[in-house]
């Protein structure tokens, strides 16, 4: 996304956009500031892709959003993450809130 509002891009599609909004939003009003150093530190989206890379991504992206409350279905051949993994995701998001800083928070 860094690439694109260098470029004067407004926005961005794509799946995590969907419930990491308040991340990428940040991520806008820092680059809009001139805030660089934080940008340049940021971990944040490399610590959820690596949790939802964990579980397969489409299927643990599927679960975000579950868990967000937005009703979904698995679309082949994507398959819906393993029932048991929903406590495994939580948790790995919930580390990542406490050390890096919400990708699921509203500020």
């Amino acid at each position: 996304m860094l690439a694109a509002l260098a470029f004067g891009g407004l926005g961005a599609v794509g799946s995590s956009y969907n419930f990491a909004a308040p991340m990428y939003l940040r991520l806008i009003r820092a680059f809009e500031t001139g805030d660089w150093p934080p940008l340049a530190r940021s971990s944040s989206r490399r610590a959820a892709d690596r949790i939802l890379c964990d579980f397969g991504y489409m299927a643990a992206a599927k679960a975000v959003m579950g868990m967000l409350g937005v009703r979904r279905s698995p679309r082949l051949p994507n398959a819906a993450l393993a029932p048991g993994r929903h406590g495994e995701l939580e948790d790995g998001l919930a580390r990542m809130d406490s050390s890096t800083g919400s990708a699921r928070s509203s500020s």
